[in-house]
């Protein structure tokens, strides 16, 4: 669904490496500018002449710097009804909510490898989102806004068998969850089964 799209603080980290190096390549055209100017030449001159040398070294930098384009759609067409437009809405906003739970997730998980991928995400109309983890076993997201108005990412581990949501601040506490899991019987499993399917050894 989402995979020529990367999360969002991927184009964030571009957009400052390449703002650094603009700033870097001013830094360069300032000094070089400044450096190569006569000293016979007035202050306003020099300072002229050194904006100048800047502006054209940015200029260079800025065209050596890739920049990424926006994917475009090929499947996208224009809604003949509106029926067809509103279920393109339905769809922009399922991918939308999938795409910010998948960006959201670095709150709670830096190491941009488990939960990061916004394939893994399943969006829904209410602008909410779900990751499957394990059998049972589902990460929650939602967008809140908090008492300043600023909109804050919530997660929460959701189960088939507690119908009581676990607040998740942290990729640890979800591991916490799992593990507990693995060693809890379940879904009427003995304690003998439990114990086999931890170790992989055969029941007797």
């Amino acid at each position: 669904m989402n995979g020529d799209r990367r999360p969002r603080f991927t184009a964030a980290v571009e957009r400052l490496t390449r703002c650094g190096t603009l700033i870097v390549g001013g830094t360069v055209g300032a000094l070089l500018g400044y450096d190569v100017t006569p000293e016979s030449w007035s202050g306003d001159a020099r300072l002229a002449f050194t904006g100048i040398t800047a502006a054209s070294i940015v200029g260079v930098f800025d065209t050596l710097v890739p920049r990424r384009r926006p994917a475009r759609s090929a499947g996208h067409r224009t809604p003949a009804t509106l029926p067809e437009s509103l279920a393109q809405a339905v769809t922009a906003t399922k991918q939308d909510a999938a795409c910010r739970a998948a960006y959201a997730t670095w709150d709670i998980d830096r190491s941009t490898s488990y939960l990061s991928d916004e394939d893994q995400w399943q969006g829904y109309e209410d602008g909410t989102a779900s990751c499957y983890l394990a059998p049972g076993v589902w990460l929650h997201y939602r967008a809140e806004k908090g008492a300043s108005g600023m909109e804050r990412s919530r997660f929460a581990l959701l189960t088939g068998d507690d119908e009581h949501p676990v607040r998740i601040d942290n990729v640890e506490q979800i591991r916490r969850q799992l593990a507990a899991r693995s060693l809890t019987p379940r879904n009427g499993e003995g304690q003998e089964a439990a114990s086999a399917r931890r170790t992989g050894l055969p029941t007797t």
